[in-house]
């Protein structure tokens, strides 16, 4: 079933990198987020295994919609603040969402005590679902144009002599 899954993720990429081009960031992320509270309740509704990997394969397609637009702003506001530290962002990117990962996994499994694994899944959509107008207030921010660095500013005056 992981594996349907993460093959679906993988193809369902070019077909996201698409409808980003198209669409802003912010609506496309906003459309994930939707989406994966729409679908993931329904992975505890049912019990036959292909049904199962077939809203499996539904949530990794949300997922590529909430991921991949994410993930490529984190490119263009590296460009914005006419910086190159790309791989930085992303390090630091890595970083909070493995500690999310971790901080979920103990969360989840303490909450699956007091709720069903149903009711844990409904408790995610409804933030996902409450988070929705949040993401919707976000705003890219302006592109910043900085100076160039001193040492390209002198080379430049060297040249233009």
């Amino acid at each position: 079933m992981f594996t349907a899954a993460a093959i679906t993720y993988g193809l369902s990429a070019p077909f996201v990198g698409r409808v980003s081009a198209r669409l802003p960031f912010k609506r496309v992320i906003v459309l994930g987020t939707i989406a994966m509270a729409s679908t993931l309740p329904f992975l505890s509704a049912f019990k036959e295994v292909s049904l199962a990997c077939l809203v499996l394969c539904l949530v990794s397609i949300s997922f590529a919609f909430l991921l991949n637009p994410a993930s490529a702003e984190l490119g263009d506001a590296v460009d914005r603040a006419g910086m190159s530290c790309y791989s930085a962002v992303y390090a630091l990117y890595n970083i909070v969402y493995s500690l999310g990962m971790l901080a979920t996994t103990a969360l989840s499994s303490t909450a699956v005590r007091f709720l069903s694994f149903w009711g844990v899944l409904l408790a995610v959509s409804a933030v996902l679902i409450l988070s929705t107008p949040l993401l919707m207030l976000v705003d890219s921010p302006p592109a910043v144009v900085s100076e160039p660095p001193v040492a390209q500013q002198q080379e430049a005056g060297r040249n233009a002599t």
